[in-house]
């Protein structure tokens, strides 16, 4: 086992020295995020991953919580296989991809976990086929846990592009702050936006983005994003019973304007994301931070 993890650690460091083509396209990778559980950030991740289709963007979501991913439950699905049956060769990448809506989505499950014991040829494989979604999605949206354990960071700091989800209270923007705080400490160049979550009205949300932009900016020279918010919306609840995305089960709600407007002001601001990031290399980025 000793030498299995040599093997990888040495594999993934000389991939992370290639030099990347100056055409290099690939997709945008955005790691969705939150301090703390239940904030609304797989809701988020669905939601805006839809937002983004109904602009013309082909959209690939990760689920990559791995103790409590519920993007499927959202979206009303359950998908036949995992990224773990890629992981033990039972079926290949492409395989495990289910479209709803739309949009598609992989589930991680524990396969996550799993991918850094395999051996090195495996590994090449893993990355190879992960080669082939780089022509079909313009965005790939990964959906992580909440909080600052070892397997959240491991895509949050691999990641160039993060949105931080929070609400307005009080735990949830201490919590959102620890959080910045790490990415602040380990990731500097990455592009981290902020959105408030189930908020009364629009002061609110600024109240709460000034007030993180504030202390992000003086104690941890971090230049947050304003990604805008989201209405506390009655429809949101009834969606998430019906198991069903709420701007495709209420497209005129006010939480579905507002979503709108939120992937509006984010293709509007493409060219700030991270150029010619691949999602090869994002992995290749969160295996290291794992391996460390």
């Amino acid at each position: 086992m000793a030498d299995q993890a040599q093997g990888l650690r040495k594999l993934v460091e000389k991939m992370g020295r290639a030099k990347p083509s100056l055409h290099m396209t690939g997709s945008r990778v955005v790691a969705i995020t939150s301090g703390k559980g239940g904030v609304g950030k797989s809701n988020l991740a669905v939601n805006l991953a839809l937002a983004l289709k109904e602009y013309g963007k082909k959209v690939l979501v990760f689920d990559a919580d791995l103790g409590l991913g519920n993007v499927d439950v959202i979206m009303g699905i359950i998908p036949p296989f995992t990224l773990t049956h890629v992981v033990r060769g039972e079926r290949g990448l492409q395989d495990i991809i289910v479209s709803e809506y739309g949009i598609n989505l992989i589930a991680g499950g524990s396969g996550v976990e799993e991918l850094l014991d395999l051996p090195d040829w495996q590994l090449r494989n893993f990355l190879s086929q992960l080669q082939q979604l780089e022509d079909v999605s313009d965005y790939v949206l990964f959906d992580t846990g909440a909080g600052i354990n070892r397997h959240v960071l491991g895509f949050v700091l691999a990641a160039t592009d993060i949105i931080v989800v929070t609400t307005p209270e009080p735990t949830a923007i201490t919590d959102a702050y620890a959080l910045l705080k790490v990415i602040a400490s380990k990731n500097r160049d990455a592009v981290v936006r902020l959105l408030v979550n189930r908020v009364v009205n629009a002061q609110e949300a600024r109240q709460v983005v000034r007030k993180l932009r504030l202390v992000a900016r003086e104690f941890l020279s971090l230049e947050l994003c304003d990604f805008g918010y989201i209405l506390e919306d009655a429809s949101i609840s009834r969606a998430v019973k019906a198991q069903k995305p709420f701007l495709y089960a209420y497209p005129r709600s006010p939480a579905s304007q507002c979503l709108r407007q939120v992937a509006k002001n984010f293709l509007a601001g493409e060219g700030t994301l991270a150029k010619g990031d691949k999602l090869t290399s994002f992995f290749q980025r969160m295996l290291g931070l794992f391996r460390r």
